[in-house]
């Protein structure tokens, strides 16, 4: 989170005083001094291990290299080395940051199932990021007008599929090791127990099934027990707007009031997702956009389930101050907060 609302305040204002980059950000005041951090996520919940991943997951994606380097005023030698960091950041982009994701996300995945549904906007955007960034990266390469256009896509698009193949490996293989450690611990529970049976001959012994396999594989029994509602009836039926009215107005108060007013002040006005007019100011919008639609995906879909804990909203802390953490933002917050 300091990651994040640093470099976000830093895309939206160009220049950065000595004492702003070292104050605390206001988004970091906003979550430790929350009753949700002091509750919830000190607390050994799966819901806590969700959003620390989601938290990476969006530390991984707003993750920018080259921010902080300028080649204006630099000699040769200067230039050339910040080449070759550059150079280095393209394939930390390329290579490092896709195969991440795919471990957080599986790490994610493994803890709570609903947890893909709060990621997915994160690696949309990301993907958009990556392509754009391959297409204008492309565009200075080519000197043919007519085809320039066609040749920048078609660059894009292959590298942009280059990260989801690199994003999958990593995740399988992630998911993987998860399997084969819940197939050994499970596996030598169930041998514990027959091996007191003496009585069982080999060939009594029932062999692995599909059915067996697909039981360790703990997102799939979780989506499948929370998919059937007299499973869920057990622990309560609740309305549809229970998240909506009762849920995220408990957790996060304000906040809450300050994201519908967001919600009616997109609809009365849509935001462009190209305004700005540096490259800087239009990454500060995407990622806006990034936690609204992680806002507006998470408190949908979880509100169509019939059983709606408030536990299951806390992830949201983490797009909810970085979307709306600029309203508590002055010059005092900024400049003079400390640790």
């Amino acid at each position: 989170l300091w990651y994040i609302s640093k470099r976000r305040y830093r895309y939206r204002t160009k220049p950065v005083d000595e004492c702003a980059s070292v104050s605390v950000p206001v988004e970091v005041l906003l979550f430790a001094s929350s009753w949700v951090t002091l509750g919830f996520l000190n607390r050994p919940f799966s819901n806590t291990l969700e959003t620390m991943c989601l938290s990476v997951l969006c530390f991984i994606a707003t993750y920018d290299g080259t921010s902080n380097v300028t080649s204006t005023g630099m000699n040769t030698q200067r230039q050339r080395r910040l080449r070759n960091y550059i150079d280095r950041y393209e394939q930390l982009q390329r290579w490092v940051l896709p195969i991440a994701i795919g471990i957080v996300g599986a790490i994610g995945i493994f803890t709570r199932f609903t947890f893909a549904i709060f990621a997915l906007p994160v690696v949309i955007s990301l993907l958009s990021d990556r392509f754009y960034y391959y297409y204008t990266a492309s565009s200075n390469d080519q000197s043919s007008k007519d085809q320039k256009k066609v040749a920048c896509i078609w660059h894009g698009a292959l590298m942009t599929g280059v990260t989801i193949f690199v994003i999958a490996i990593a995740f399988v293989s992630t998911s993987a090791s998860f399997i084969y450690a819940d197939a050994t611990f499970y596996m030598s529970q169930q041998t514990c127990e027959r091996s007191s049976m003496d009585e069982l001959s080999s060939s009594q012994r029932m062999p692995l099934t599909l059915s067996d396999i697909s039981s360790l594989i703990t997102p799939w029994n979780a989506l499948r027990y929370n998919s059937k509602v007299d499973n869920l009836s057990e622990h309560g039926l609740h309305p549809r707007t229970t998240h909506a009215l009762a849920n995220l107005p408990m957790l996060y108060g304000p906040l809450a009031l300050l994201f519908y007013w967001e919600i009616i002040q997109r609809v009365k006005k849509p935001v462009d997702i190209t305004n700005g007019s540096t490259r800087r100011q239009m990454r500060a919008n995407d990622s806006d956009h990034m936690f609204f639609a992680m806002l507006m995906m998470g408190l949908g879909v979880l509100s169509c389930a019939p059983h709606q804990e408030p536990r299951f909203l806390l992830p949201l802390v983490v797009p909810l101050i970085l979307l709306l953490g600029r309203h508590f933002e002055g010059e005092h917050t900024l400049k003079n907060a400390s640790v």
